[in-house]
């Protein structure tokens, strides 16, 4: 009997406090105190990106190569968030002047070697596998290898396969989740 005595002064006391009565409220003060911080929380982001070198976090934009001979870019990750099968990363090249191209992966052991071309014979290294990774005007999907990390970066090659000279190319990749 003696504990339901004291719940039911609880409960008037804190009803009191809630109505706004001072001396209610003072007396509940001191037993007890509770302290609320806010605190954010870094929401990871992702940001993949063409460059010509490496990007940092100021990289932005399309590239806009000129088709007269093959080029080689960077795709990187340069977001806080790693990529893994759970994003679908799409790769669109628009050319002009009726001009054809295609993105071409040069692959290898060990998994996510940043460079596996040799650039001055246009060929892949040692047993890498060259592959075709987008084709020109053609929105196409990219298959991340299974897990593409922050600040990893992978050189690929913007092969002419036709009329290039004088026309151009815009390389776009977009992300979803």
């Amino acid at each position: 009997m003696g504990t339901r005595c004291r719940r039911g002064a609880a409960v008037l006391f804190a009803a009191a406090a809630v109505l706004g009565i001072s001396p209610v409220a003072d007396a509940l003060a001191g037993l007890g105190a509770v302290t609320v911080k806010s605190q954010s929380a870094g929401v990871p982001k992702w940001s993949v990106v063409f460059s010509d070198v490496t990007a940092t976090p100021a990289t932005t934009g399309a590239p806009n190569p000129g088709l007269d001979t093959d080029t080689y870019w960077w795709i990187s990750n340069n977001g806080t968030a790693t990529l893994d099968p759970h994003f679908t990363v799409t790769i669109t090249i628009v050319t002009t002047g009726g001009a054809s191209a295609q993105l071409e992966q040069c692959s290898g052991p060990p998994n996510l070697v940043q460079n596996n071309w040799d650039e001055s014979a246009g060929t892949c290294l040692g047993t890498g596998t060259m592959s075709v990774i987008a084709y020109a005007n053609t929105p196409t999907p990219y298959v991340l290898p299974a897990s593409y990390p922050v600040t990893a970066a992978m050189r690929l090659r913007l092969h002419v396969t036709g009329n290039g000279a004088g026309n151009t190319a815009t390389l776009n990749v977009t992300v979803s989740r």
